[in-house]
């Protein structure tokens, strides 16, 4: 969040350098700030206040979070699980599912 807050110092130095150099452009800016390696130039040590150039507040956060100060009982139960299937029950009955009435098409002749 520190470097965040540098915002404001970024967009102060590169006024700084639209002051010396009129054509300055912000890409020209962050080219020559970020991606041109530490060069000590004469406004080096304000180069060093932009965001993300210095590490100086360096925090380790790690995302897992730490383990419970007392250790936690797990009490495992088993439980013993029955199932009941109904009887089978027939109820086909064959006297309403008479096979003459599926039959094939006869020809009309």
């Amino acid at each position: 969040m520190i470097e965040l807050v540098k915002i404001p110092v970024f967009f102060a130095h590169l006024n700084e350098h639209r002051a010396e150099k009129p054509g300055t452009s912000v890409w020209g800016f962050v080219v020559e700030h970020y991606f041109s390696g530490d060069v000590k130039d004469k406004d080096w040590e304000r180069d060093m206040e932009l965001p993300f150039k210095s590490h100086e507040h360096v925090t380790n956060a790690s995302p897992v979070p730490p383990p419970p100060s007392q250790p936690q009982l797990t009490i495992a139960t088993h439980r013993q699980v029955v199932v009941v299937y109904p009887a089978y029950i027939n109820r086909f009955h064959p006297l309403i599912y008479h096979p003459d009435i599926f039959q094939p098409p006869k020809p009309v002749c």
